[in-house]
C-alpha cells in the first residue's frame, strides 16, 4: 500500500508539473520578440494546464488519505475540526480525510527508564538518589521497563505530556523509590533484602503507572 500511495502521489505531481511546465512555456514564447510574418501574441494555454491540475487532485488526495502504521506502533486520528477521535488505529493501512485529519503516533513497543550508577570516577554519577531508614545517601541504579497501552491511546494523547518517559515516568520512579528506600537499611537494601525491594517497587510503579496507561 505504500507502493501504491507513493506513486499516487507521483501521478498528480507530475500532473501538476506538466501544468505548470505549459503555463511557464507560453510566457516564455510570449516574452520573445515576436517575427514580422507572425505578429500576433501566442495566447496562454490555461486550458489544458487548468485541465491537467483538475486532473492531478484525485490522485494526490487519494494517496494522501492512506496512511500504513508500522508494526510496533499504533496512533491517534486527529481531525482538524473536531479535534482528536476515539479509539486505536493499529498497525496497518488506514484511510484518512485528506488535508483535515491526521495520525498522531505513539510507540507502543517496551521502553526503558534508567538512572544508572557509574563506577568510572570520571564520569558522573547518573544514579537515582535517595535515603536509607537510618537517613544515609544512598545511590541506586535502577532500570524500569514500560510500555503505553494501546487500547489507551485517546486518554494517552488526550491527557499526557508527549514526553512521557522524561515528564511522566521518571518522576513516578524517583519518588517511588526514595518513598520506599526510608523503609530499608543500607545493608538491607543491598543484599538481604533486595528483591524485597524490588518487587515492592515494581508494584508501586503498576500501581501508579496503571491509570495513565503505562
Amino acid at each position: 500500500m505504500l507502493l501504491l500511495k507513493y506513486l499516487l502521489i507521483a501521478i498528480g505531481a507530475i500532473l501538476l508539473l506538466g501544468a505548470a511546465c505549459i503555463l511557464v512555456y507560453d510566457l516564455y514564447q510570449l516574452t520573445k520578440p515576436r517575427r514580422e510574418e507572425d505578429p500576433r501574441p501566442r495566447p496562454l494555454r490555461w486550458r489544458p494546464a487548468l485541465k491537467a491540475g483538475l486532473l492531478a487532485l484525485p490522485p494526490i488526495l487519494l494517496g494522501l488519505s492512506i496512511i500504513v502504521i508500522p508494526s510496533g506502533v499504533a496512533g491517534v486520528r486527529v481531525s482538524q475540526i473536531s479535534g482528536a477521535r476515539p479509539g486505536t488505529l493499529y498497525p496497518g493501512v488506514h484511510s484518512l480525510l485528506p488535508l483535515v485529519e491526521r495520525v498522531e503516533l505513539y510507540n507502543t513497543r517496551d521502553m526503558v527508564y534508567s538512572a544508572m550508577m557509574s563506577d568510572d570516577a570520571k564520569k558522573k554519577a547518573e544514579g537515582l538518589k535517595s535515603q536509607s531508614k537510618e537517613g544515609l545517601s544512598v545511590g541506586l541504579s535502577v532500570a524500569v521497563r514500560y510500555r503505553l497501552d494501546p487500547s489507551r491511546l485517546y486518554a494517552i494523547h488526550m491527557s499526557l505530556p508527549e514526553a512521557i518517559g522524561d515528564e511522566v515516568v521518571a518522576p513516578v520512579v524517583t519518588s517511588t523509590f526514595r518513598d520506599l528506600t526510608t523503609n530499608y537499611g543500607v545493608r538491607e537494601l543491598f543484599t538481604t533484602k533486595r528483591e524485597e525491594a524490588r518487587l515492592a517497587a515494581s508494584g508501586r510503579l503498576q500501581k501508579h503507572l496503571a491509570g495513565d496507561g503505562i
